[in-house]
């Protein structure tokens, strides 16, 4: 499933991502100290700060299907984290011959490593503020 990130403050800026990376992206801001605050609804969200609506169905993750709002404040915490990445990135490197799977096909990797330009796109993104997130 796709996602797109829409800057709040400046809707014709957007980045188009894969569920794959995103998540990759997700896991390791949180590895570089990002606390995810959550997301709101851009529609059901009171001037208070409460969610107005059904709060049993509203979980405020980052990966559901539909739209969800990223706050500032978590938007620039994540961009940190992943700038201390970024800063902190060290690809793997391997001899040419050396093959990313064990013997019955699972990869060596526990997890997907994004790319330095994704960390890099997602990172001074988020420095903008704050973003929506669209999925479907």
């Amino acid at each position: 499933m796709p996602y797109r990130l829409i800057s709040q403050y400046d809707p014709k800026h957007s980045i188009k991502i894969n569920s794959e990376t995103w998540y990759s992206i997700l896991e390791l801001a949180e590895d570089y100290g990002w606390s995810p605050l959550g997301t709101v609804l851009p529609d059901r969200f009171g001037l208070a700060g409460f969610y107005r609506g059904e709060p049993d169905q509203w979980y405020g993750d980052y990966w559901s299907p539909g739209t969800r709002l990223v706050l500032i404040d978590d938007a620039l915490n994540l961009g940190d984290a992943l700038n201390d990445a970024y800063l902190d990135y060290e690809p793997i490197r391997a001899p040419t011959l050396y093959s990313f799977f064990a013997g019955n096909g699972v990869p060596i990797l526990d997890r997907p490593q994004p790319s330095i330009g994704a960390i890099l796109l997602v990172g001074d993104f988020c420095q903008m503020g704050a973003f929506y997130i669209e999925s479907g």
